[in-house]
């Protein structure tokens, strides 16, 4: 009878301690490559086809790593700066400093539609956590011929806190910088100049 109640016990235990515990559901825990698709299609639906969409909505800083997050706010300054000194000039009707264009592709018309070729995931110590290449291959099919190129989209996971874009490696030939970072900093650097 002691082993019955003995077994009991340890039937009653197990089953509320295996009630206490989380399993993971896949929907809600979706895989590192899941979430960096995620990711993708949200960079390429907000942000493919005009650079006109970072002066018209907030910098998510769930899409973008803190520190491209800070440089589009510096870009968004210095145009702004820019209206502002125009505005108070003798040429009112001048074009202030504005980035134009598909500023996260390649190309300045941006791409028509896109397809991620490959991606690549590997731990990071700078940040600490882990860091991943996507290459999507980009057309620009309102051409003709057609427009086909790569761009490696650079995206960091820092302490896990969620895949966010860092960079983009742009194609030597079709940009006008080597990636996204180096744009920016080009647009910012020149624009803080001083007028003659």
């Amino acid at each position: 009878m002691k082993s019955i109640a003995k077994y009991l016990i340890v039937l009653g235990l197990s089953w509320l301690l295996s009630g206490c515990m989380k399993t993971e559901n896949p929907a809600e825990n979706p895989s590192a490559e899941t979430q960096i698709r995620q990711r993708i299609a949200e960079l390429y639906a907000k942000h493919g086809k005009s650079g006109d969409s970072i002066y018209s909505q907030a910098i998510s800083p769930d899409l973008f790593s803190a520190d491209l997050k800070n440089l589009l706010q510096q870009v968004l300054e210095v145009t702004k700066a820019d209206q502002e000194r125009i505005a108070k000039s003798e040429h009112p009707t001048d074009k202030p400093a504005i980035l134009e264009g598909s500023i996260f592709s390649s190309l300045y018309e941006g791409p028509t539609a896109y397809t991620i070729q490959s991606i690549e995931i590997a731990e990071s110590v700078k940040p600490l956590g882990a860091q991943a290449t996507v290459r999507v291959a980009m057309e620009n099919t309102s051409v003709s011929p057609t427009i086909t190129w790569t761009d490696s989209v650079h995206l960091v996971n820092a302490f896990d806190s969620g895949w966010r874009v860092s960079n983009i490696s742009f194609v030597p030939e079709m940009a006008h910088a080597a990636d996204l970072v180096g744009s920016l900093q080009t647009f910012i650097s020149h624009s803080q100049r001083p007028l003659p």
